[in-house]
């Protein structure tokens, strides 16, 4: 095992594979955080055009 991990290590492919995880986790992560921040917003932005929405529909009938 310890060879192994040695040859990972010197290794150019080790090098990219690792590269390669943490972009793909960045690129998962970014967004998920992001979204965590906007979720109070973007809750209340849609509840609120919701309410305009069957307002401006219940008046029609």
């Amino acid at each position: 095992m310890r060879r192994f991990l040695k040859f990972f290590a010197r290794s150019q492919n080790g090098a990219m594979t690792v590269d390669w995880i943490v972009l793909t986790a960045a690129a998962v992560a970014l967004p998920l955080l992001t979204l965590s921040f906007l979720e109070d917003t973007t809750v209340a932005m849609l509840k609120e055009l919701g309410d305009t929405l069957v307002v401006r529909f219940a008046s029609r009938d």
